[in-house]
């Protein structure tokens, strides 16, 4: 760790003095006496369980956020005590309106509870009873191929905006964790798809990815979401209905 940090903690007398009174068992516990709101948080519904929601009070919601986060930059949880030292998160995206939206709690509890697997959930071994033509079969694995492609920008895209969300932001920056997740799993799909045809991968698009890359390169968080969602979501959820209805087989 001395040799990857960019400060000689050797040369801080402060720290020297406390680490070595901390080895000695002189612990400071000063944080115990730390005024802090108390909550008992329960769920309002026993059968759903306790969400995000149900831990919308006081300073530890969201409801009250302001619209401008000023006081957090560091990685502190929203409603933590904050002490002098923390470091500088550097937040591109402080702004709520810039992120949030309507039920998005709700949207994260969703996409935790329905989750599917690609190894076990798609009948792979329903895959080898049909054999298609030749044009077909090499047509399809390129549409795979392309699929592939998109389905990893869009777990890069979303991936790489959560460090740069404010830490307050904490029921967004899950919710995006769980798209790439999401996105991630059908980048998994489509290679497994691919590379069970007969075919394997075919061409990259050299168009497509300059498409894929203006993605990536979005300026702010506003033009990447909508850039992804309406615009490269929307054609590629056309594909899938496509896909479903002239497929052979349920894989």
């Amino acid at each position: 760790m001395s040799y990857l940090s960019t400060v000689d903690f050797t040369e801080d007398r402060a720290f020297v003095d406390r680490f070595q009174r901390t080895m000695r068992g002189d612990l400071e516990l000063s944080w115990m006496d730390a005024p802090r709101e108390r909550v008992a948080c329960r769920p309002q519904n026993e059968r759903r369980g306790l969400t995000f929601r149900d831990l919308d009070v006081g300073s530890y919601g969201f409801t009250d956020m302001p619209e401008l986060i000023r006081e957090n930059r560091s990685f502190a949880p929203r409603g933590a005590a904050m002490p002098e030292g923390l470091p500088d998160l550097q937040a591109e995206v402080n702004r709520k309106s810039e992120v949030w939206a309507y039920n998005i709690e709700g949207y994260y509890e969703e996409a935790m509870t329905r989750q599917w697997n690609a190894t076990t959930d798609i009948p792979w071994g329903e895959l080898q009873s049909v054999d298609l033509p030749e044009d077909i079969g090499k047509a399809y694995a390129q549409l795979l191929t392309f699929l592939t492609e998109v389905e990893m920008i869009a777990t890069d895209v979303p991936a790489k905006w959560m460090g740069r969300l404010n830490a307050d932001f904490f029921e967004v920056k899950n919710f995006i964790a769980t798209q790439a997740m999401d996105e991630a799993r059908h980048a998994e799909i489509f290679r497994k798809r691919a590379l069970s045809t007969g075919w394997g991968l075919m061409r990259a698009s050299a168009q497509n990815e300059f498409n894929l890359k203006f993605l990536r390169d979005a300026d702010s968080f506003a033009e990447a979401s909508l850039a992804l969602h309406l615009q490269a979501e929307g054609m590629v959820l056309t594909l899938f209905r496509f896909s479903e209805y002239i497929s052979p087989t349920e894989g």
